[in-house]
Parts: structure tokens; sequence; C-alpha cells
């Protein structure tokens, strides 16, 4: 994942589409990125991404429980 940092400095960058062309995304990107960020410190999104992890490592464990108790043991 890259990270970026944009200033969005009113008096430099008029509009976000500037900034957004500037840093090299979308303005729907941008859009997307402050609906799922927007008011949160670096520490709540550091820990929003350890258990969004967390919570992969986690269903990956149950989903290979439930394939491992789908299959027939060969055991008569």
């Amino acid at each position: 994942m890259q990270k970026f940092n944009v200033d969005f400095d009113q008096s430099t960058l008029p509009h976000v589409s500037t900034a957004c062309r500037k840093a090299g995304v979308s303005d729907a990107t941008y859009y997307n990125w402050r609906k799922k960020f927007g008011g949160m410190g670096r520490s709540q999104i550091s820990e929003m991404k350890s258990l969004e992890k967390e919570n992969y490592r986690l269903k990956k464990i149950v989903a290979d429980l439930e394939l491992d108790k789908l299959i027939p043991q060969g055991e008569p």
C-alpha cells in the first residue's frame, strides 16, 4: 500500500480535484477515503487496520474448520 500526504491548503489548492490530481488519485477515491476515515486520528486508523487484519485471520480459520467438517474423514 502506497502512503502519501496531501495538503489541502485553501490558498494554494482551491479545489479538492486539484489536490487529488496532484496526488495521483481520483476524486471518488478521496471521497471514499474521507467517508471511511474522516474524523479518525492516526491511532484509531491503525487500530482499525489491525482489527481488520485480525478479523480476516479469524474468518480464514473458521472457513478452514468448516471445510474440514464438510470433508468426509475416510473412517467407516
